[in-house]
């Protein structure tokens, strides 16, 4: 699931860059729609080197402020996320101890794929394990 979750950040961070010049790593908070600003300059501030730094779920609510279809996407399917995000909060690889089931990584696997618009085709397939 954590590879999941990286992958769908990773299309968010290369939206925002490719699209709007936005690092999320090192965002301005003038380059965020109006209703996140404030967020940013109270939340986001790294102490460590005084960057603000986008959580995953902020990308994806600036990239809905700003317009992008992506973002748009991602809210619409919050409420089938949020879950799945949670569950894999609670895992062994996650936070926590909890193991997770089969059926929970295919439901965040079939989110992230329409979320980021790979067709499954392209994707490469691995040899499985003969039993």
């Amino acid at each position: 699931m954590v590879s999941l979750l990286r992958a769908l950040e990773a299309f968010a961070q290369r939206q925002l860059f490719k699209q709007y010049k936005i690092k999320t790593w090192d965002v301005q908070p003038e380059q965020l729609p109006r209703a996140l600003q404030e967020t940013c300059r109270s939340c986001w501030l790294e102490d460590l080197d005084g960057k603000y730094k986008l959580p995953m779920q902020a990308q994806f609510r600036a990239l809905a402020g700003l317009g992008d279809q992506m973002g748009q996407d991602f809210l619409r399917e919050w409420p089938t996320m949020k879950p799945l995000l949670d569950a894999a909060n609670q895992a062994i690889l996650g936070h926590g101890f909890e193991p997770v089931k089969a059926e929970r990584v295919q439901q965040l696997y079939d989110v992230v794929v329409r979320l980021s618009g790979v067709h499954e085709a392209a994707l490469p397939k691995f040899p499985g394990l003969a039993p």
